[in-house]
């Protein structure tokens, strides 16, 4: 009888560590597919990227500016300068949905920071780094217009990365264009806002040209 129940002991005992390894297993198999799906939103455009501006938007309309700084640094030391307002007048503005997957292409294929202040890309000769590396269906493009005014006739709400073209600072005589990229908020539907972008030099990273 003694024997008996040692047995059933050992069976349930059995039972139950299968099933705890069972469980362990199956958790393991959810966190792996979390994070392989994870990863596969990152690197490959979606339905959230294909299907984005397809959702009923309104137009939006505002302005850009930079502020540059009053000194600047030299290999000598540093020197005064005038400041300057810089605007992406004669350039292009765009919106990019805020997804895991542009996150990624803005960080390692178009070589951005994603500073939450924004960030302000000196010395990029001509625009060759302006063209979106994927379908330009993924993300709305305007030309702005005098004094870096922009308006985009179809925007849904939603967190976007505003970027745009800026006419370099004169003291920078070696760059023709500068990039300016800096998250952002849409909202309001019909009566939204307009949406008005300000940077300024120190709130705002400024990488050397690489």
């Amino acid at each position: 009888m003694l024997k008996r129940g040692r047995c059933l002991a050992g069976l349930v005992a059995s039972l139950l560590i299968t099933s705890s390894l069972g469980g362990c297993l199956t958790l393991a198999a959810i966190q792996r597919a979390n994070e392989e799906r994870e990863v596969s939103q990152r690197l490959h455009a979606g339905a959230v990227e294909q299907s984005w501006f397809e959702r009923e938007g309104f137009p939006l309309s505002g302005n850009v500016e930079v502020k540059t700084p009053t000194i600047i640094a030299t290999p000598d030391g540093s020197r005064p300068v005038e400041p300057e307002t810089l605007t992406c007048e004669g350039l292009s503005a765009r919106l990019i949905p805020d997804t895991p997957h542009h996150r990624w292409v803005l960080e390692h294929r178009l070589g951005f920071a994603l500073e939450p202040g924004g960030e302000w890309r000196s010395g990029v000769p001509g625009l060759h780094r302006w063209a979106w590396p994927e379908s330009p269906a993924y993300v709305q493009d305007v030309e702005c217009g005098s004094g870096g005014v922009f308006s985009f006739p179809k925007i849904p709400d939603g967190r976007y990365f505003f970027m745009a073209g800026l006419n370099s600072p004169s003291y920078d005589s070696a760059s023709r264009v500068d990039f300016v990229l800096k998250p952002v908020v849409v909202s309001g539907g019909r009566r939204r806002p307009q949406l008005i972008v300000v940077m300024e030099y120190g709130a705002v990273s400024r990488p050397s040209k690489k």
